[in-house]
């Protein structure tokens, strides 16, 4: 088999600029993703840093961000395989994600109510992501007016009884969104933060 080469399809490649090797860590970001927010999937963003928008949103219940917790993102999985002109490419790109919260609604009781509401509307919804260090994670076309959710293949909301004699009852909420591409990184403001 042979290499391809194909220059045309470079059309400039990015710089990446220099990183200050004397503070390493100031190029460093966090990886955990504290909280989901869950947004109907044809939902647009005028403006992400406006909490005013964002507050509309969650009033008007098209957003929704569940409980604090934990989660992760996996790498890209991809398959689908096809021979096109010498090259191998892929047509399917999954990156499987996770998001758990041990807290739940130990006045009311509502928490499961709530969970079932998501569950019952998961196919009309899309997701977003906030790390710890306060970046919001979301589509990676999205402009000003455009759709800033992450498209997904699957969701699912489940409720899970660990057994362990310390554990906890959490819920988990995962799936598989069909972006390969690096998320859109947006650092938000304290404004919005307050509303999330």
């Amino acid at each position: 088999m042979s290499d391809i080469c194909l220059p045309n399809c470079v059309t400039g490649l990015p710089n990446f600029g220099a990183v200050n090797v004397c503070d390493i860590e100031k190029s460093l970001t966090s990886g955990e993703i504290a909280k989901i927010i869950l947004i109907k999937c044809n939902e647009t963003f005028t403006d992400l840093l406006d909490g005013s928008e964002w507050t509309a949103k969650k009033t008007a219940g098209v957003l929704t961000v569940p409980f604090a917790g934990n989660g992760k993102i996996d790498k890209a999985d991809r398959s689908g395989e096809k021979r096109i002109g010498c090259q191998t490419i892929t047509t399917i790109t999954k990156r499987k994600f996770e998001y758990t919260s041990p807290l739940v609604d130990n006045v009311g009781n509502t928490d499961y109510s709530l969970y079932n509401t998501l569950f019952s509307q998961k196919l009309g919804l899309s997701v977003m992501f906030l790390t710890c260090d306060g970046v919001l994670l979301v589509n990676p076309d999205w402009v000003t007016g455009g759709i800033a959710g992450i498209k997904k293949s699957s969701l699912d909301i489940d409720q899970i009884f660990g057994g362990e004699i310390d554990g906890q009852m959490e819920y988990m909420i995962s799936g598989e969104i069909t972006e390969g591409r690096a998320l859109k990184r947006i650092t938000l403001p304290s404004s919005v933060l307050a509303v999330l």
